[in-house]
């Protein structure tokens, strides 16, 4: 909550759509469960389909959102649900919705990276009702659930509540923008319905993952950890799609492919493929920071905040965070955002990377570089 408050902030002024009269979104009232291991799926998920007017429950994966189902009051109209995920897959998920729970009415429509006919039928045979691909069309998502429940659109509604937008009316460009090979922003975008909020939202969640998925999947194929290989790629490759970075999405598609083909990989084959996802990985992160700079204004420091750098009283902070942060002390979330707006002049490099550590409750990496600080400022 914090993290997207921070987000939120940084993404400036928000020009308010004021709601029309009599407004209502195509899904108003209807309450839809997603169950979907990935972030940036349930990100993007959850906060197109509110928009909607439909009301959204998460599950993180088959085995909990079978549990949001069973003790659902009032009961969910429609389930969309992912296939690969942990813990219990959406197929297995499905079966126990419809044998265990009897309910053998309630539609679930499987939204997954896998479009192939195979896949549909298996959907099928699962006892699901529908597929959709991602990522997915938001109309086609919304014409799917209407017609799977049966719902009726409100007297009145509209496609879809006005998408908050940032002052500017457009994403500026620069002259040397990437190809959409690389990073397909404007399609993004219009995936999303024109929100530059819920874009830049996503790009920040997306990229925080990037720069672990080559070590990752090292250490998945070390161990001969096939499942989780793919697993991992998998959900790589839906992510990637989601923001527009199609490339590194169809590189995720065919280390899949590998691995499910033949398990047993050579280490020197495992590592040209490390070193291939970690160049893409990055090729994609820059990209998203550029593209991120043209997003979000600059930070602009508070009133209040100190026009030079005060070592003696930044260096006691840091050790009062570093301490909080060794204990593991959640206060250390406060502490820092404290510290980053009384400080502005602190090194981008060291400034940056304790941020995300902070943000990813990476307490150890986080102490660490307030150590780095406190030599810095005492030396």
């Amino acid at each position: 909550m914090l993290l997207e408050a921070v987000q939120s902030a940084r993404l400036g002024p928000v020009r308010a759509e004021a709601t029309p009269p009599g407004w209502a979104g195509r899904l108003a009232g209807m309450r839809i469960l997603v169950v979907e291991d990935n972030k940036v799926n349930q990100q993007v998920a959850q906060e197109l389909l509110e928009r909607e007017g439909a009301l959204i429950g998460l599950a993180d994966n088959g085995a909990l959102g079978v549990q949001a189902i069973a003790q659902a009051s009032p009961p969910w109209d429609a389930v969309l649900m992912d296939v690969q995920m942990p813990v219990m897959d959406g197929y297995t998920a499905t079966r126990q919705i419809r044998e265990t729970l009897k309910l053998s009415r309630l539609p679930i429509i499987a939204m997954t990276a896998n479009v192939m006919d195979s896949d549909r039928q298996d959907a099928h045979a699962a006892g699901m009702n529908a597929h959709i691909g991602k990522p997915f069309n938001l109309d086609t998502l919304v014409t799917l659930l209407l017609e799977q429940t049966g719902h009726r659109p409100p007297v009145g509604a509209s496609p879809a509540r006005p998408a908050p937008q940032r002052t500017a009316d457009a994403l500026p460009r620069r002259a040397d923008a990437p190809s959409a090979q690389t990073l397909d922003i404007d399609a993004t975008l219009l995936r999303l319905g024109g929100d530059q909020v819920l874009l830049g939202k996503v790009l920040e969640t997306f990229v925080r993952d990037l720069p672990a998925q080559g070590s990752r999947l090292h250490k998945h194929l070390q161990a001969a950890d096939i499942p989780e290989a793919r697993r991992q790629m998998h959900t790589l490759k839906g992510s990637a799609a989601t923001v527009g970075a199609q490339a590194l999405s169809d590189l995720a598609a065919e280390f899949e492919q590998r691995i499910e083909a033949a398990p047993e990989i050579a280490a020197e084959e495992a590592t040209k493929i490390v070193a291939r996802l970690s160049d893409a990985c990055e090729r994609v992160a820059t990209e998203i920071h550029s593209a991120l700079t043209r997003l979000l204004p600059p930070p602009q420091p508070p009133a209040y905040a100190r026009s030079a750098l005060d070592s003696g009283a930044l260096t006691d902070e840091l050790r009062q965070l570093q301490g909080l942060l060794r204990r593991s002390d959640m206060d250390s979330l406060v502490v820092h955002a404290r510290l980053e707006e009384q400080h502005p002049g602190l090194p981008d490099e060291l400034r940056t990377s304790l941020s995300e550590a902070v943000a990813e409750l990476d307490f150890q990496r986080a102490a660490e570089l307030c150590d780095q600080l406190i030599q810095r400022y005492t030396a």
